[in-house]
């Protein structure tokens, strides 16, 4: 008798172990598919024609990916026809051109000037130098609704807002 209810307590503790074990695993795979369902990465991206922008470009982009980890930037350098083109299909969120550029009807856009500065690359072993001193107009160029909060706070840091 003593035999048929140790047998018996091993069974239910068995079943309990199934049961416990298909929960979880139902758990797990609710989790699994909801990670599958996320959104793609946080992504900026900053479209250039200029030159004179790409110090204090690289700066803010800098500045965004410390405090917002989670985004990934990235800096594309083409024409101006290109820099429209890659802003009008998505491709870029911000454009900035030089000030006399013309933009599409579509987009916001707002002149600033930029102060050349240097650029260091290669941990600080090659110093870039601007020739040209003076201040120059730039256009920068975005859609009518930004569809993150990091544009925009790239957008008040450049045009200083």
């Amino acid at each position: 008798m003593k035999a048929l209810i140790l047998l018996g307590g091993l069974a239910a503790m068995a079943a309990f172990g199934y049961y416990i074990m298909s929960r979880l695993d139902g758990f797990l795979n609710a989790v699994e598919k909801e990670t599958e369902r996320q959104e793609e990465p946080a992504y900026l991206s900053v479209a250039l024609s200029s030159l004179d922008a790409i110090p204090e470009v690289l700066h803010i982009l800098e500045e965004i990916s410390r405090r917002y980890p989670e985004v990934r930037c990235s800096l594309s350098i083409g024409q101006e026809e290109e820099v429209v083109q890659a802003l009008n299909t998505g491709r870029a969120d911000v454009a900035v051109l030089p000030a006399g550029a013309a933009g599409d009807i579509q987009t916001q856009w707002e002149c600033i000037s930029l102060k050349p500065q240097p650029l260091f690359l290669d941990h600080g072993m090659v110093e870039m130098k601007p020739i040209q001193k003076a201040p120059q107009p730039q256009k920068i160029l975005w859609k009518n609704s930004p569809s993150h909060f990091w544009v925009s706070e790239f957008l008040c840091r450049l045009c200083g807002q």
